[in-house]
């Protein structure tokens, strides 16, 4: 019998760009700190390469190369993908805190589920540290497909729970509408992140079974915004 899970997104829930602004991008001082324009990367990398790298088709270093001769050859991959990281990396320790004290109260296990490339998948989980509070990642390189497909969720449900996994609790947060919705339809408890309050608020209840058959049948729960489960 496995107990319940809490799975959390990473980008925009665990983890945020440096600083106090929560809106800023990695790359908004790009060109200044390495000479790279963020639009041209856009178009010559994030358009054209990024579906492929982040679902496993195709490797970060090597489908970032050529478009890095294209804006700056001074700039190497590693240079920039060093910046990329080290940017994109404060933990909200609040969050973190939040997750970890509902697993010691109720016994449960942490996750994390990512749209992620395995270069940075990996530096998340080791270099940052994230491994030491998770029981795993599960990231759209590793499983071959992204969060905008109910597979993705179906298997790292497996993962989570074996076959029968739609019989566990599994708790989810993202903070991309879309992502709720496609793991609503997996068969998880999926929840919009807005907040620390709220998501407090949330693990201060669950898992409870009034809770459970609340989610079923409501778009709203304690405030929470949620698609419907089944």
């Amino acid at each position: 019998m496995y107990g319940p899970a809490l799975v959390l997104d990473i980008d925009g829930v665990l983890v945020h760009v440096q600083g106090r602004n929560r809106k800023a991008a990695w790359h908004d001082r790009l060109r200044e700190d390495l000479g790279v324009d963020p639009q041209q990367l856009h178009t010559e990398f994030f358009q054209k390469q990024w579906p492929r790298v982040v679902s496993g088709q195709a490797d970060l270093h090597e489908a970032l190369a050529p478009a890095l001769q294209r804006i700056n050859p001074a700039v190497s991959v590693d240079e920039l993908t060093a910046y990329w990281f080290h940017k994109h990396s404060e933990v909200d320790h609040e969050v973190l805190s939040a997750a970890t004290a509902w697993a010691v109260r109720t016994g449960g296990r942490l996750f994390l589920a990512t749209n992620q490339e395995k270069y940075r998948a990996d530096y998340l989980w080791h270099t940052l540290g994230l491994q030491r509070y998770f029981a795993s990642i599960f990231y759209s390189a590793d499983i071959g497909l992204t969060k905008s497909e109910t597979l993705f969720f179906e298997q790292a449900g497996r993962r989570i729970a074996g076959p029968d996994y739609r019989q566990t609790d599994i708790l989810f947060f993202d903070d991309d509408q879309q992502n709720v919705d496609v793991a609503a339809r997996a068969g998880w408890t999926a929840r919009l992140f807005t907040d620390l309050g709220s998501l407090r608020d949330m693990l201060n209840w669950w898992p409870s079974p009034d809770l459970r058959a609340r989610a079923g049948s409501s778009t709203t729960v304690d405030g929470w915004s949620t698609a419907h489960t089944h």
